[in-house]
C-alpha cells in the first residue's frame, strides 16, 4: 500500500472551532454588536419617519387653519362695513371693521388715512387673526366653535368672547382662552357647545339696559346670532356650504348702512338724539354730561371700548347702523 497516495486523497485535516471561553465570549461580543448596530438603523428609521409623519400632520394642520381663517373672515367681514371717515372726527376713519388707530398701531404712527382706505388683503388678514383669532386660539377649537368664538370676539371683544366659551365648558371664566379651556372644549360635543354659546350671547343681549334695548332691537341681534349658530354648526356636523351661503364682502346688498355721525361731549343734532333713545334718556339733541355717563355706562355693559364716542361699533351695537 502506497501510504504516500493515501495520504494525498485525505488531504489536510479540518481546522477545529476555538472552544475555549475566550473564544466564545468574542463571538458573543461580535454578535451583541451586530444586533446593536442593527437596532440603531432600525430606531433611526423610526424615528425619521416619526417625524416625516408628525411634520406631515403638522402642516396639514396649519393649512386647514389657515383655510378656516380666510373663509370665517368672509363671514365675519360682511357686518364691518367698507371705508368710511368723518369730519367730525379725524381719528374716526374706519375701513373693514379697522379703525385708523388699530392700523398704526400694526403698521406704525406713519400710515395715514390713504393707507387705510387702501388696506390690503395681507394687512387685513394680520390685524384680524393675530388681535382676534390667534388672542381666542381659534387654531386649536373645534370646526364649529372657532367660527362662533371669533365673530364673538369681533362683535364684542375676545375677552367677553372667551367668557362665554369658559362658561359653557366649566372651566375658569378669567377671559383668557388657555391649554385648561381648550382641552375642556373637547370634551363636548360642538354642536352643543355652539349651542350654549349662542344661547349666553342672546341672554346677555337681552340683560343690556334691563332689557329696554332688546325690546327695540333683538330682531336684528337675533338674526345675527341665529346666522353665526346656523354656519357654526354647520361647520361642526360638516354640512357643505352651497356657494350661494357664502358672503361676498364686497356685496353691497348685505353691507350694514355706513351713513351715521359720530358723536361725542359737545355735540349736537339728530344723531345725538338718536343716541339718547337707544339709550333710554331724555333725547333732546345735546351731548352733555349726561349723556356722556349713559353712553359710557351702556359701553361697559356691552364690552365695547369704553371711550364715551358714539362712532360706528356703537351705533353697530346699538342697532343704529347694520346688525348688532
Amino acid at each position: 500500500m502506497n501510504h504516500s497516495n493515501a495520504m494525498q486523497g485525505e488531504g489536510k485535516p479540518p481546522k477545529r472551532k476555538d472552544s475555549s471561553p475566550k473564544a466564545a465570549m468574542g463571538y458573543e461580543e461580535k454578535r451583541r454588536g451586530a444586533l446593536d448596530r442593527a437596532l440603531c438603523r432600525v430606531e433611526a428609521e423610526a424615528e425619521l419617519s416619526s417625524a416625516f409623519v408628525s411634520i406631515t400632520r403638522s402642516t396639514v394642520r396649519t393649512r386647514l387653519m389657515q383655510k378656516n381663517f380666510k373663509n370665517l373672515l368672509k363671514h365675519v367681514l360682511v357686518h364691518e362695513g367698507g371705508y368710511v371717515d368723518h369730519p367730525q372726527d379725524p381719528g374716526g376713519a374706519t375701513n373693514k371693521g379697522v379703525t385708523l388707530a388699530v392700523f398704526q398701531r400694526f403698521y406704525g404712527a406713519s400710515m395715514g388715512k390713504d393707507d387705510l382706505r387702501a388696506i390690503t388683503d395681507e394687512q387685513l388678514e394680520h390685524i384680524y387673526k393675530t388681535g382676534y383669532w390667534d388672542t381666542c386660539r381659534c387654531d386649536d377649537l373645534p370646526d364649529g366653535v372657532d367660527y362662533v368664538v371669533f365673530d364673538q370676539a369681533v362683535n364684542s371683544g375676545p375677552g367677553r368672547s372667551a367668557k362665554w366659551l369658559q362658561a359653557v365648558v366649566g372651566t375658569t371664566v378669567d377671559g383668557e382662552i388657555g391649554p385648561l379651556t381648550i382641552a375642556a372644549t373637547r370634551t363636548h360635543a360642538p354642536t352643543q357647545v355652539i349651542n350654549a354659546m349662542c344661547d349666553e350671547r342672546l341672554a346677555f343681549m337681552k340683560r343690556i339696559r334691563n332689557g329696554d334695548l332688546w325690546r327695540t332691537f333683538g330682531r336684528g341681534w337675533q338674526a345675527r346670532v341665529d346666522g353665526v349658530r346656523e354656519h357654526g354648526i354647520r361647520l361642526a356636523t360638516g354640512t357643505p356650504e352651497s356657494s350661494d351661503q357664502v358672503p361676498d364682502p364686497e356685496d353691497q346688498g348685505i353691507m350694514p348702512s355706513v351713513d351715521y355721525e359720530i358723536v361725542r361731549l359737545g355735540s349736537r343734532g339728530d344723531w345725538v338724539k338718536k343716541l339718547q333713545t337707544a339709550l333710554g334718556i331724555e333725547a333732546d339733541g345735546i351731548f352733555d354730561l349726561g349723556t356722556e355717563a349713559a353712553l359710557i355706562a351702556y359701553q361697559e355693559e356691552a364690552g365695547l371700548t369704553v371711550d364715551g364716542v358714539a362712532g360706528r361699533k356703537t351705533y353697530q351695537s346699538l342697532g343704529l347702523v347694520g346688525a348688532a
